[in-house]
């Protein structure tokens, strides 16, 4: 009797799972939710009925709930699509995958939608202000994320507005000119039904560059608005968190012109501080021009987590040093209700080994150069707090009186086995001007990195590899 009832639930599952799958190659997200869903259904049904009709009932109402979730996405994308060609708007619509394989499969553990719209026609210049067609235009983008919130059966979504500038400018007034659009986009998303509690904004400035900010079509990429639209809380902070150390956003730098390897032209009248002069401090580096060095040598992409298939990372590696880079400055995730930021707490256990405040130095040429504190989450490589740098001139001579104390801005980059800890002084005529460090996740030793400093009209570097002390 067992056996007769097991064929028959599985016989029914197998109908109702082939009979979903006449359009397969169509719409494939939206079938892998109504075969689950019919599957799952049948189960209960006739777990509950005890028989193939009660079977069939509950396959109707797990199709229909399975269904949703994927045809939500879908109709979404459609719409937004719709709306980029009849606007004439460069709008990208991706499908956010949550997926702990090397590579994500279409159709499976889809968890939202990543929409990117170029804004350099939606402002104003300099402003927050959405020009007339600009506010046209995300007004049909924002009615399409209200749509469902009538719907007694998809529960509410979650998004996250992100707003993006080029490189010119300072990193402070991009910070802030970004935030203050996202959050103007946030507000056309409550006009038309939203719930603001759902709601949260970030202005991310010139600190995640799609395209290369020294070219104006670069710049035009980099201005940009981003929606991304999840199921639930615990994929939209999975989402932010992701993004904090994307490897991706290395391979453009955030300057706005190419850097010069003299840094003062033969005639400069330009008065060295003393203070920080570096023929005080020799770090015995070679020139710039002729001594390259990268990270992506010894590094490899990570490989998992929150991810975008189209913006697959295996071939994405940190494509320049800190010298063609800047410090990336973002803005704190609010939320449109209330204003407040998402806190977190950590325990030391959840810091990489040897990164939950400690010290980390070496000498450079027989003078000790320090980083402290080093504190980086496990979870996505996340910088929890700036270094000091401290040098002490002549240490291997014996002294141990600090020649220089400056402060610094790390940002992190995360590899499969490694992260790039990247550190810049914004302080003229100061010893250092930025470094790289490539560190060790399990082990808590630096595996090669660099420091870039300026000497007389000419930029240095010289091997650093720092270890915890």
């Amino acid at each position: 009797m067992k056996r007769r009832q097991y064929h028959c639930l599985t016989s029914i599952a197998l109908i109702l799972s082939l009979s979903g799958c006449a359009n397969l190659g169509r719409d494939y997200g939206t079938l892998v939710g109504c075969g689950v869903g019919a599957i799952a259904g049948a189960g209960l049904g006739y777990l509950a009925s005890g028989n193939a009709k009660g079977a069939l009932i509950g396959a109707s109402a797990g199709t229909a709930t399975g269904c949703l979730a994927g045809s939500i996405w879908q109709s979404h994308q459609k719409k937004l699509e719709a709306i980029a060609r009849q606007e004439n708007l460069n709008l990208k619509v991706e499908t956010l995958y949550s997926s702990a394989k090397e590579k994500p499969v279409v159709g499976e553990n889809e968890s939202g939608l990543v929409s990117t719209i170029e804004s350099s026609q939606m402002f104003s210049s300099n402003s927050a202000s959405l020009t007339r067609s600009g506010r046209r235009q995300m007004q049909s983008i924002a009615r399409v994320f209200g749509e469902s919130r009538n719907s007694k059966t998809h529960k509410p979504a979650f998004y996250l507005v992100i707003g993006h500038t080029d490189a010119t400018g300072t990193a402070e007034y991009n910070k802030s000119l970004s935030e203050r659009r996202a959050r103007a986009v946030g507000q056309l998303l409550t006009q038309a039904g939203v719930s603001s509690a759902n709601i949260y904004y970030q202005g991310a400035g010139a600190s995640r560059p799609l395209g290369d900010n020294t070219t104006y079509k670069g710049r035009a990429r980099n201005r940009r608005v981003e929606i991304v639209e999840v199921a639930n809380k615990k994929d939209l902070l999975a989402r932010i968190k992701s993004e904090r150390s994307n490897v991706k956003y290395l391979v453009h730098g955030t300057l706005a012109k190419k850097p010069s390897q003299k840094i003062y032209s033969k005639k400069s009248t330009h008065k060295t501080n003393k203070r920080f002069s570096t023929k005080e401090i020799d770090f015995g580096g070679k020139l710039v021009a002729t001594s390259q060095w990268t990270p992506s040598a010894i590094m490899t992409p990570k490989s998992s987590g929150l991810q975008i298939i189209s913006s697959a990372q295996a071939s994405i590696l940190p494509a320049t040093s800190c010298f063609y880079d800047s410090a990336r400055v973002s803005g704190k995730v609010k939320n449109l209700a209330t204003g407040g930021t998402i806190s977190e707490r950590h325990k030391t256990r959840d810091y990489l080994p040897g990164m939950n405040g400690r010290v980390w130095a070496n000498t450079v040429n027989g003078n000790l150069v320090t980083l402290a504190p080093v504190k980086i989450l496990k979870e996505n490589a996340t910088v929890i707090k700036n270094p000091l740098i401290q040098i002490v001139k002549n240490y291997d001579k014996g002294s141990r009186k600090t020649s220089a104390s400056l402060r610094a801005k790390a940002n992190t980059y995360e590899g499969e086995n490694t992260i790039l800890y990247r550190v810049f002084v914004n302080k003229k005529n100061a010893p250092i001007s930025c470094m790289d460090i490539v560190i060790n996740k399990s082990g808590g030793t630096s595996v090669d990195g660099r420091i870039y400093y300026q000497d007389s009209n000419k930029m240095l570097l010289a091997t650093f590899k720092p270890h915890k002390t």
